[in-house]
């Protein structure tokens, strides 16, 4: 019978070759689509999955609760929580504190390079989470305080096939760390990256502190017994930093399982960077795009039902039953859909590069046809045909004999009538996803022209290690004598991302018991002239005041607004500090966040990144020139550079990524109508 039937199926396909050709390469083309999105939801959805303490591990989040209702969340705490949480609260099986902590030289021999992902965490943070050792193991992954364990490429990229085991680093040119363990490289599906991992007691070598409670700038996490709730433990550690920091703090600390931390973390300041409403977006999109190819192939089914009537007819009358005939329409499709299949695997080879450039991952064939992605290929193609073949089946197995054979066939009313809702349907959901790709489009052209309050035009930003600290001025100096530098400052942040942040318990006129939150960026006297930032009230910071080595701040508009001070130059900030002056708003951090109070202060020696000024004219040349005064002042540190526009260009990468991927779908959403409709056309005519 199975036989029969793929016999039936081939005949039809031969005598209506071009309509089965619009219809296979419409399902291809949809099944393309909808198998590189699902890939991209799949990799999204299986973010941390791969720990096997995954289902009790948490991140505790610091939480500020202001009388208005507001609550402010933070994926950072202080060092000294994590010991507090596992020795007084007995739900807590173990905790580990985690750092970044930011870019730093490393050298072995003569291979020098500056890392970014340099992180520091206690030991057992390798019984928390799941890592694979190459050299070493979980026991002696830390045996003395200078020992660091590193990644399977950091260990290619500096002690080639050697055993690294031993080996020692130095780090920042002053101190040497000893190769303990190498683990195999992080999947890329983890929020948890770091190349070089420096036991938690490194903090004290490289300047740091552990015994602060002031200090939020750690990750605690926490697991937790299986049987244990964690609404149970967040009722207990709720007031943790009100009995062991400060009685009236606002900030309270909760659990934040750390499966969710990708997709569910959107609302938690420096947290991760996903989010669960384009996993929903996208796969709306695969499932719209493999539903218009459907659709096609419904329309041409059943506008071509006149060409399949006879056969139906002949069929029942040698005694064929309707259901077999419904079996019969259904193998055609699921066999139509097997060969789009095919030339679909074709085409996902030829677009696996453009996608993951647009999609910021690395799928390979390979990885989409593993054992999971083969059930979900074939899911997808048992659930084309199933959706294709429905409508058709059912209407074509309908059919009497003693009118088809006649030749007195009539669609009716209703088949015609449902097929043009069809076709008003697709270009429906296809305009839909137009108007999206126009509201991304406009998005990004918002973010672009949108005035940020400064100008990042011919700005280029020079990472700087706490060792520069001390030749800054000369630097500087040097910079200056060239014509073509217009302006040289430096800052604890990017102008365009600060981070730190402080809660401010007092300033005069207080007039409510709350503290506020405000963010905090060191500058030097030049910040503003060189950013071209305007001053709205009072007077930015003097070297010939002493700016540096007094207690003075500026502010911006909207600290003043939250502090209610309407004439706050001269007042009090905190317990000694005094006002001199406010600068209007300007965005440092992205479009998507409003603008938060700002304190500015008067600190060139806490300097992380140097800006410069230069002119629009022979910028080759003054790059060169920079890089020269660089390894003249500063031979040991080679010399990185980047343009504030394109600092800013990527904060928004994930902007521009949904928007060309409407733009890009959306396009191959109307071809496959267009197609459909083509085929239709003909067909009628």
């Amino acid at each position: 019978m199975l036989l029969n039937y793929l016999k039936i199926a081939f005949r039809s396909m031969q005598r209506q070759k071009g309509y089965i050709a619009i219809n296979i390469i419409g399902l291809a083309i949809g099944m393309t689509c909808c198998i590189l999105i699902m890939s991209w939801v799949f990799d999204e959805l299986s973010y941390d999955r791969f720990h096997e303490n995954i289902d009790n591990l948490y991140l505790v989040i610091s939480v500020d609760n202001y009388p208005n209702n507001e609550k402010k969340y933070f994926g950072v705490t202080p060092p000294s929580l994590g010991p507090v949480l596992i020795r007084e609260y007995p739900e807590i099986i173990n905790t580990s504190r985690f750092r970044w902590y930011g870019k730093s030289l490393i050298r072995y021999n003569e291979n020098t390079f500056n890392e970014d992902i340099v992180a520091v965490a206690d030991k057992s943070i390798f019984k928390l989470f799941t890592f694979d050792f190459l050299q070493g193991d979980i026991e002696t992954v830390f045996p003395v305080p200078n020992s660091v364990v590193i990644t399977k490429e950091m260990r290619e990229k500096y002690f080639g096939d050697d055993n690294a085991i031993g080996k020692t680093l130095q780090i920042d040119n002053e101190h040497y760390f000893t190769v303990s363990a190498v683990i195999d490289n992080l999947p890329g599906n983890t929020h948890l990256k770091f190349d070089f991992l420096l036991p938690i007691e490194a903090v004290t070598t490289l300047g740091g502190e552990l015994d602060n409670w002031g200090s939020f700038s750690y990750r605690t996490y926490a697991l937790i017994h299986n049987n244990t709730s964690p609404e149970t433990v967040n009722k207990k550690i709720e007031s943790v930093f009100r009995e062991k920091a400060n009685p009236e703090t606002i900030m309270t600390a909760v659990l934040q399982p750390v499966s969710r931390l990708h997709l569910h973390s959107s609302h938690i300041s420096m947290a991760h960077d996903g989010d669960i409403r384009y996993v929903y977006i996208f796969s709306l999109i695969a499932l719209f795009v493999l539903l218009i190819a459907c659709i096609n192939f419904i329309n041409l089914t059943t506008a071509r039902a006149a060409c399949r009537a006879l056969e139906v007819g002949v069929r029942k009358v040698v005694g064929a039953r309707r259901k077999e005939i419904i079996a019969q329409f259904f193998i055609e499709t699921i066999l139509l859909s097997f060969i789009a299949l095919v030339l679909a695997l074709l085409l996902i080879e030829t677009v696996l590069p453009m996608f993951n450039a647009l999609s910021g991952k690395q799928f390979t064939l390979g990885k989409i046809a593993s054992t999971a992605g083969i059930a979900g290929v074939i899911g997808i193609v048992l659930l084309t045909g199933f959706i294709s073949g429905s409508y058709p089946a059912f209407f074509l197995s309908s059919f009497k004999p003693a009118v088809v054979l006649k030749g007195f066939l009539n669609e009716g009313a209703r088949g015609s009538f449902f097929r043009k809702i069809l076709v008003v349907g697709q270009f429906a959901i296809t305009i839909a996803l137009l108007i999206c790709t126009i509201l991304a489009y406009k998005q990004l052209s918002y973010i672009k022209n949108r005035n940020l309050g400064f100008n990042r035009e011919y700005i280029v930003n020079i990472p700087a290690s706490d060792k520069f600290k001390d030749k800054y001025d000369v630097f500087k100096q040097d910079l200056l004598a060239n014509p073509n530098i217009i302006k040289v400052t430096a800052g604890s942040d990017r102008i365009s991302h600060v981070r730190s942040s402080i809660l401010l318990y007092d300033w005069e006129s207080k007039n409510s018991p709350t503290p506020i939150e405000i963010f905090r960026l060191f500058v030097d006297e030049d910040f503003c002239a060189t950013f071209d930032i305007k001053l709205k009230e009072g007077r930015f910071f003097l070297r010939e005041f002493n700016d540096s080595s007094a207690s003075r701040v500026v502010i911006n508009e909207t600290a003043a607004a939250v502090m209610s001070l309407n004439d706050p130059v001269g007042k009090r900030f905190g317990d000694d500090g005094e006002i001199i002056g406010v600068i209007k708003d300007y965005h440092f951090s992205s479009l998507h966040d409003r603008i938060e109070p700002l304190a500015l202060f008067c600190s060139p020696g806490d300097m992380h990144f140097i800006s410069v000024r230069i002119n629009s004219q022979n910028i080759d040349n003054t790059l060169n020139y920079i890089r020269d005064v660089w390894v003249e002042v500063l031979p040991e540190f080679p010399f990185e550079y980047s343009f504030l526009d394109e600092d800013i260009d990527r904060m928004y990468a994930n902007d521009r990524r949904i928007s060309e991927i409407f733009n890009y779908f959306t396009t191959l959403t109307l071809f496959i109508s267009c197609l459909g409709l083509l085929g239709l056309s003909s067909f009628i005519i």
